[in-house]
């Protein structure tokens, strides 16, 4: 798919540091729709250059919404 597709919700650039930085996105307008969370990570061509993607919580505020995953 290509990137004009998708709607992007957070982004980051630049030396983040050494330590994880949490960054929460509310999914609100999205509780009664089918949705997908794709990554995309783009590096400079050198050796020092990486991206980390350490952790992921996705949380349930309505106990009757469902939550379902695949890769």
């Amino acid at each position: 798919t290509d990137d004009e597709s998708w709607e992007r919700l957070w982004s980051a650039a630049g030396n983040q540091g050494d330590a994880s930085q949490p960054a929460p996105i509310a999914l609100n307008e999205y509780a009664e729709s089918f949705v997908q969370l794709p990554f995309r990570g783009v590096t400079a061509c050198s050796q020092r250059s990486y991206i980390a993607i350490d952790s992921i919580t996705i949380e349930r505020k309505h106990r009757n919404a469902s939550i379902s995953f695949s890769t």
